[in-house]
């Protein structure tokens, strides 16, 4: 195949359109080095897990670890998010990625030298944990400086794209890497990716970073995040949503292997080809993302949906490769909804609320993630993988219909009948004002 013939399959794969936001020479550097971050931090938790478990033999010892990172973000998620709408955000963001880097310098020495316990190991999980609750939203706010805001949409389908690439690259080189050089230079590596991005984040030229409004005195604390909150309902629906597809919706390690075990009579390399599918799945989501010129109310509804009756056809398979088909789409449109839902809630909130907006819809998501997987696999103990998969998929949709409900209700009392779906155009989500 010739040049010509591969760069005319890219541009119909992605066409200008989608990948506008990569104009902007800030957003396309920082797109890069956050490319290559996502391949060393999947890289990392994957090595992380290896050595855990290679030092206690204890899958309960790798739970804790995975924990340990997950909790502060359930303890503390708000007041990360408080502190990125309070904070300059290159500055913050430069730190955290800085103390990333120490944490993975961190595992890489101790690895090296063969010091490493699971003491040791388990508070430095929890210190990253830490420091990713701050992180993420400011990580999120400060990719938004960096596009104007009519480009967002496109900047977060691309997101999705790195991030579900990353995850699908990086597991997989940090494999072949964990298997011949050891697990010491994936941590060295993550760490020198780590500071790649300080680095960027500190040398980005100050004309190239757009002002967003920083949050002062009261309006910038916790509780005034949370009254915004509640105060929209359809916020609140949204994050709601993101409860139940998070919840009973996701856990698909969980259910699919389960499944695989169980009723299909997989191995172990049947249920990798399973995971490899969601992953596939995931990245032609995002790709799809990155084309809609708009992620409307619509599209969020369509896409829970779709992942629904995905999840309840894939109870059913007879055989994994039906299952493997059905997990592309499955994934694909639950990485849309993300994106789509990502994106309301971002362009329709005020900037300077924008980073406990991101935080309270984080911390929902792990909220979800961390009941929903053991809900699940004490469900397939008890009523087995097919009726547990198709049950949990069953509810998701009701859930998506009673979610279609209530945004209408909300936006008949908002005086719009017609255009309800089109999101804030029709009244129906908050206009970015502080009032």
């Amino acid at each position: 195949m010739s040049f010509t013939q591969l760069r005319r399959g890219a541009s119909a794969l992605l066409p200008a359109s989608s990948v506008r936001a990569l104009r902007y020479p800030a957003f396309r550097r920082w797109a890069g080095a956050d490319a290559v971050s996502q391949l060393g931090t999947w890289a990392q938790a994957l090595a992380l897990s290896w050595v855990v478990l290679e030092l206690t033999g204890s899958t309960a010892a790798l739970g804790l670890a995975l924990a340990l990172q997950s909790a502060p973000q359930l303890l503390l998620g708000a007041w990360g998010g408080a502190l990125a709408d309070r904070l300059p955000l290159r500055p913050l963001v430069t730190a955290t990625q800085l103390a990333q880097a120490g944490c993975a310098g961190a595992l890489a020495v101790l690895a090296w030298t063969g010091t490493g316990t699971v003491p040791l190991l388990l508070l430095l999980a929890l210190l990253q944990g830490l420091v990713q609750v701050v992180d993420g939203p400011a990580h999120g706010l400060f990719a938004q400086q960096l596009v104007p805001e009519q480009d967002l949409p496109n900047a977060a389908a691309l997101g999705s794209v790195t991030s579900s690439g990353g995850r699908v690259i990086g597991m997989a080189l940090g494999g072949a890497v964990l298997g011949t050089v050891g697990a010491s230079w994936l941590f060295a590596a993550n760490a020198v990716t780590f500071a790649g991005v300080a680095r960027l984040v500190h040398r980005l030229p100050a004309d190239q970073i757009r002002a967003l409004p920083r949050a002062e005195g009261d309006s910038g604390s916790v509780r005034a995040g949370l009254r915004y909150a509640l105060g929209h309902r359809a916020l609140l629906v949204l994050l709601a949503l993101v409860l139940v597809t998070s919840s009973l919706g996701r856990s698909f390690s969980v259910t699919t292997a389960a499944l695989v075990q169980g009723p299909l009579g997989g191995d172990a390399a049947a249920y990798a080809l399973c995971s490899a599918a969601f992953a596939l799945g995931a990245l032609l989501g995002g790709l799809l993302a990155a084309r809609l010129r708009t992620l409307s109310l619509r599209v969020v509804l369509a896409s829970a949906g779709l992942a629904a009756v995905g999840q309840v056809l894939a109870a059913a398979s007879p055989t994994a490769t039906v299952l493997n088909a059905l997990m592309i789409p499955v994934a694909g449109a639950c990485v849309v909804l993300d994106t789509a839902v990502g994106c309301h809630l971002v362009l329709d909130t005020p900037p300077a609320l924008r980073g406990r907006v991101l935080a309270l819809r984080g911390l929902v998501a792990a909220a979800a993630g961390t009941a929903g997987a053991p809900l699940l696999g004490a469900m397939c103990e008890v009523l087995g993988a097919r009726l547990t998969i198709a049950g949990s998929g069953l509810v998701v949709l009701a859930g998506v219909l009673a979610a279609a409900v209530a945004l209408r209700l909300i936006a008949v009392r908002a005086g719009s009948w017609t255009g309800w779906l089109r999101g804030r155009a029709a009244g129906l989500l908050p206009a970015p004002a502080l009032s």
